[in-house]
């Protein structure tokens, strides 16, 4: 059937990846953004849009707040609430998402910074160009 859509278990595998991705981003957009709104961030740091700002800031953000989520928690004798490393091909598909997320919502126009990060996105995902 013309314009049908079929998926591979790759694919599929491909898919899941991206929504577990999609998660992701949006527990650090919000915990960026409720940390922000709150007064809790270093008095350094200017606030920031997180849909607009690039994705480079919000990933620098966000490993300064985890760390210091992680050591607030370490002192209360509580696990860490990140305990995660984010890989450099993780930051690739999250910053990625970030770009989908600012092209769907009309805040950038298609193609715009996208170069060889999306390229490294797609060989992530496990799409060759």
């Amino acid at each position: 059937m013309a314009g049908a859509i079929h998926f591979s278990r790759r694919s599929l595998a491909s898919v899941g990846g991206f929504v577990e991705t999609f998660a992701h981003y949006l527990h650090i957009v919000d915990t960026l953004s409720t940390v922000g709104d709150a007064g809790i961030a270093s008095a350094d740091a200017e606030p920031i849009d997180r849909y607009a700002s690039e994705f480079a800031e919000i990933g620098r953000r966000w490993y300064l707040l985890a760390f210091d989520l992680n050591e607030v928690c370490r002192s209360l004798g509580q696990g860490d609430p990140y305990p995660f490393r984010l890989e450099p091909a993780v930051m690739v598909k999250l910053s990625f998402v970030h770009r989908l997320i600012a092209v769907a919502a009309g805040r950038r126009p298609p193609g715009t910074s996208e170069g060889s990060g999306l390229e490294a996105a797609m060989a992530v995902l496990g799409h060759g160009f």
